[in-house]
């Protein structure tokens, strides 16, 4: 498990390697990035231990794939798998002016 101590002295290290590098822009915003990355480590982390103690049911593994969706930028309520296209219940479009099934049937 990565601690926040580890993640805060990353962080002390980027800083140090874009103050060495102040005069060339690009390196500095790369650095920035990183940093911005470590800090939303930091919060995300504090967010999931918030919500993983205050249910008290969750398992590592569901924190771990709920950081991971975090990450990806995907919410919590989007979880859920959908299915938009091809289910058995699903009945096919019928048109009037189509001549088939296929996209490509003029």
């Amino acid at each position: 498990m990565i601690t926040n101590k580890k993640v805060l002295q990353k962080m002390q290290q980027e800083v140090q390697t874009a103050l060495t590098k102040h005069d060339q822009l690009s390196e500095v915003k790369e650095h920035a990035r990183a940093i911005r990355l470590l800090c939303d480590l930091v919060l995300d982390t504090e967010e999931t231990e918030t919500v993983a103690n205050s249910t008290h049911v969750q398992t590592h593994d569901a924190q771990e794939e709920l950081e991971l969706r975090k990450m990806m930028g995907e919410s919590p309520a989007s979880s859920k798998p959908t299915v938009t296209n091809g289910s058995p219940q699903s009945k096919p479009l019928v048109e009037e002016d189509a001549n088939g099934d296929s996209l490509f049937d003029f």
